[in-house]
């Protein structure tokens, strides 16, 4: 049997496969990543070679970059910092890390975790589950 290892098993899988597509564009010759790269926009695939962010599991980075590392709006990001986690139903889905300026910052793994956290709630509420356990704080 072979083992498979999924690349950035916390993205999302829209995220992850954007990730992968951009990763396989770097390796091709210069003239051949500008034709698949103009292929793919004419379509309207924007994203493929687009500049890839990156960031530390422990880095804060605004709602702003959160919401584009997570494929979400920022107001579902804010929306998270208010729920209730699903499996502790004492803390919050998204902590928050502090302030950058006017700006809120959320931890880049907690930003993971709470993402997982919901994708995972909304496929047992998908399987008879109930609200999966996501609730809003008051």
């Amino acid at each position: 049997m072979v083992s498979v290892v999924i690349p950035f098993p916390r993205l999302p899988p829209v995220e992850r496969a954007r990730r992968i597509a951009n990763s396989l564009l770097a390796l091709l010759p210069d003239a051949e990543r500008q034709t698949m790269t103009a292929r793919a926009h004419a379509v309207g695939e924007t994203w493929l070679g687009a500049r890839l962010v990156t960031y530390a599991d422990d880095e804060a980075i605004t709602t702003r970059q959160a919401a584009e590392l997570l494929c979400v709006s920022e107001a579902v990001i804010r929306q998270w910092a208010c729920m209730h986690h699903p499996a502790d139903p004492d803390r919050r889905l998204l902590a928050r890390a502090g302030r950058r300026g006017r700006e809120q910052t959320y931890r880049v793994r907690d930003l993971l975790d709470a993402s997982a956290a919901v994708r995972l709630a909304r496929a047992v509420r998908g399987r008879g589950g109930g609200a999966g356990g996501l609730t809003r704080s008051a």
